[in-house]
Formats: structure tokens, sequence, C-alpha cells
């Protein structure tokens, strides 16, 4: 028995220690899929990044609109839409708001209009972009209460807020 396994251990001793070309190949495709799938999760993680900016950007956007014409709207005393209409920014449209300064009984007028993808306003002559990426604007018209939609794609991106909301006068 003593004299098996000295021959054991001297064939043992005698062979090169390291890896077969099979157990590299496999070890090299099992590496590799790792890498394949880490990649990937990283340039979706990326592109879900890139597109949530994009529609956080467009919600913003939209935030800006609704403000600037609701601060505009409340106070209106006259407006370029009718009782019962509906009209939108496209096409070189414009919607015009016509306000009396409580203090000095003054008329205002300001005027939104759409210049490529920049919502304007212009206050008494004064033109200013109040959002910017604005696809689409429209009005519509029940007794003192305005609906306005506004789609907007924040900094070219395919992702579009749309968002639409309701204003009343405020009556004095």
């Amino acid at each position: 028995m003593k004299r098996i396994t000295t021959r054991l251990r001297h064939l043992a001793a005698g062979r090169q220690r390291g890896f077969t070309l099979i157990e590299l190949l496999v070890g090299t495709a099992i590496s590799g899929v790792i890498v394949t799938l880490i990649v990937t999760i990283l340039f979706q993680a990326s592109t879900n990044t890139t597109y949530q900016r994009g529609n956080l950007g467009s919600l913003d956007e939209s935030r800006r609109v609704v403000l600037a014409l609701t601060w505009d709207l409340q106070p209106a005393k006259t407006t370029s839409l009718a009782d019962g209409a509906t009209s939108s920014l496209a096409g070189g449209n414009t919607f015009t708001i016509n306000t009396t300064d409580p203090v000095t009984g003054g008329t205002h007028t300001t005027v939104y209009s759409l210049s490529g993808t920049n919502l304007m306003r212009t206050y008494d002559g004064t033109a200013g972009v109040v959002g910017r990426y604005v696809t689409a604007i429209s009005f519509s018209r029940a007794g003192s209460v305005y609906s306005v939609t506004a789609t907007s794609a924040a900094d070219g991106t395919a992702s579009a807020a749309t968002s639409t909301w309701k204003v009343a006068q405020r009556t004095v």
C-alpha cells in the first residue's frame, strides 16, 4: 500500500498544474455573459434616467405655463375668447386678456402667442417667454371658467407632458 501511495505522489508531482483549454473557454464564456448583462442593465438605467429627466422638464414647463395663465386669467375683465368658444394658438393665432388695475384703474392688455415652441407673453407691449418647448396650447371658455390644455416636450425629448386645468375668473 505504501508503494502505491508513493507512486501516486510521484505521478501527481510530475504533472503540471494549471487549467485546461476547456476550463479557460468556459470561464471566458461565463465572464462574457456576466459583462453583457451588466452593460445592458447600465444602458437601460441610463436611458430611463434620460427619459425621466425629459419628462420632469416637460412637467416643469407645463407648470410655468399654468402659473402665468392663471395669474392673468383670474383678474381678467375681458378676453378674445367668446363664451362657449374654443381657440388654439396654432397657426399664428393669439389669445388676448384685458385686465383693470384695482389701484390705478388703468387697463392692461396681455397677449399670448406661440412662436415656434416658445409661449410668448406680451404685457402692455413688453414681450417675454413664459414657457419653452410648448408644442400645443388651446383654450375654451364656459362662462367665467376657462379650460387650458398645454403640451410640452422639454429639450426636444420624446417624452411629452400634456396638462389640462381650469381657471375661474375672480369676481370683484
